[in-house]
């Protein structure tokens, strides 16, 4: 039997709709301290305290938003200490390009330390090593060889550090921060162009959505 709609009303959305809705809510509302390494305390809930105090603290200093705090912060399995905002413009107005490097002095973080707002990630296997990931000239030609909008690509970085490679090694593994859902499923479905190479990018694990 179909189910009965309150007069006026829309229908509810199903489970699956509405749980997905509700991480991509939360999801506007966080940004990330990439490269910030997590100590080893005796206390995790007492440190995730004190980051959640010290991360308000320098929004007070920056004189942000009218009501906009910090609600709570985690260390997320792929690297880097997440925060979420009260609201999801807190979150868009720290990853403002005019506002991420101010956070990061008065947060004393350090030179290599960086803010990165909403992203998802997907892993792509064998590309290139010649790809400089470090160049935004370089992924700039990744998203018009695969049809991206401008600015698709948040970053891109190599899994295991050049350093690490072998000698004659030619193609490595590749993780890139894509700015839209959209442009994730869409690389998943169709695969990406690199260096003249097409590829099966995969989900990162870690990440849900």
């Amino acid at each position: 039997m179909a189910q009965a709609v309150a007069s006026g009303g829309a229908p509810p959305l199903p489970l699956s709709h509405a749980t997905t809705l509700a991480r991509a809510q939360i999801r506007a509302r966080q940004f990330i301290i990439d490269r910030m390494v997590r100590p080893q305390p005796e206390d995790d809930a007492l440190m995730e305290e004190v980051l959640l105090e010290k991360g308000n603290m320098v929004l007070k200093l920056m004189k942000a938003l009218d009501n906009v705090r910090c609600k709570s912060v985690c260390w997320p399995a792929n690297g880097g200490l997440m925060y979420e905002m009260t609201m999801e413009k807190g979150a868009k107005w720290v990853s403002a390009i005019e506002n991420r490097t101010n956070f990061i002095h008065h947060y004393g973080g350090e030179p290599d330390m960086k803010i990165s707002g909403q992203s998802f990630q997907v892993l792509v296997d064998f590309t290139p090593v010649h790809l400089d990931p470090n160049d935004s000239a370089a992924l700039e030609w990744v998203e018009i060889n695969n049809n991206m909008k401008e600015g698709s690509i948040l970053e891109a970085r190599w899994i295991k550090p050049v350093a690490y490679r072998e000698e004659k090694q030619r193609t490595a593994l590749l993780v890139l921060y894509l700015k839209m859902v959209e442009e994730a499923n869409r690389a998943l479905k169709h695969r990406l162009t690199i260096c003249g190479k097409l590829l099966q990018p995969r989900k990162n694990i870690a990440e849900l959505w």
